[in-house]
């Protein structure tokens, strides 16, 4: 069941290249990955020193593209450089319950290999559904890649 818009799927298995804007073209330690409309999708990983930062984007949901995210992170965090994962979720426009059950999983594996995970930048849908479920501090919310590498956690919502 989606807690986002019932217009749109949960599951589509539309794969589409990524516009390319300035960031993406500019940042030399970022990675441009395949989008997959309504599924996770990994638009690019940042690497900031000891951090690393996906930007995720489409449905947050524990099936298509949540495999490739926890084998990505997984990963990267045995190569031992890597003490923080942050997830940017300005571009996940909803979640469901699997999806949910996913980044807490993820959240305890990462711990497991000795690190922290961050979500940033919900939209406001995801957010509030992260709220109700009282999820913000046990996944460590904050509202920007800033506040998840220097700042206190954060459980209001910034206009």
């Amino acid at each position: 069941e989606c807690l986002g818009p019932q217009e749109e799927p949960c599951i589509q298995d539309e794969v589409t290249e990524p516009e390319p804007n300035q960031d993406q073209e500019t940042a030399p330690d970022s990675v441009r990955l395949p989008v997959h409309r309504g599924v996770i999708s990994l638009l690019r990983i940042e690497d900031q020193g000891t951090t690393l930062v996906y930007h995720l984007g489409g449905n947050l949901s524990k099936g298509s593209g949540y495999m490739e995210l926890r084998e990505s992170v997984v990963s990267h965090l045995r190569q031992g450089k890597f003490k923080q994962i942050v997830l940017n979720c300005s571009e996940v426009s909803y979640v469901n319950s699997s999806g949910i059950a996913g980044l807490v999983s993820l959240r305890n594996e990462i711990a497991k290999l000795g690190a922290e995970m961050s979500l940033i930048d919900a939209q406001e849908q995801v957010f509030n559904v992260l709220a109700r479920l009282d999820l913000l501090s046990t996944l460590q919310y904050r509202p920007t890649v800033r506040r998840a590498l220097f700042g206190p956690l954060h459980t209001e919502k910034i206009q």
